[in-house]
């Protein structure tokens, strides 16, 4: 099981976390292995945290108790989760921008469409060229009609 979890609103970071971590304990198949988590902080900045293996457990250390509270308080995050050891970087699977938002998603988000880049790294594009999460979402899926990826996107607003 691939999944992508994002939230917008007070404590986004500690939502998706605990959200990945419910979802751990009633899943099977390929869960709990890597995570790739990001968050966009109240001071603007991107911060990410990445396992490979051990889900929401092992991504700060002690799983939710151990996020450092800017990261857990975070309005915007998200992540991408799926069974153990992916290709590196981790962070292909949710990019982010400062300024902008994120994108994560599930199964291939990270696929080359036929704009040659990307799928998440395009919705991303759009949205930092002033498109709407919802408009960049449905132009990079109507562009790729067969892929095999779920694409979710999230701006600042």
């Amino acid at each position: 099981m691939t999944i992508g979890i994002a939230a917008h609103g007070p404590n986004a970071g500690l939502a998706v976390i605990r959200a990945l971590a419910a979802v751990e304990a009633v899943g099977r198949g390929a869960i709990g292995g890597f995570v790739s988590f990001v968050a966009l902080s109240a001071n603007g900045t991107v911060e990410r945290a990445t396992t490979q293996q051990g889900g929401s457990g092992a991504l700060f250390g002690s799983g939710a108790r151990a996020m450092p509270s800017a990261i857990a308080k975070a309005a915007i995050a998200g992540l991408m989760s799926s069974g153990p050891d992916r290709p590196e970087p981790l962070s292909q699977f949710t990019p982010a921008a400062a300024g902008v938002g994120l994108v994560t998603g599930h199964r291939m988000p990270n696929t080359i469409g036929v704009s040659g880049a990307f799928l998440n790294d395009e919705v991303l594009d759009l949205m930092h060229q002033g498109v709407t999460p919802e408009d960049a979402v449905e132009r990079v899926v109507s562009a790729n009609p067969d892929v095999d990826a779920g694409i979710i996107a999230l701006s600042l607003d």
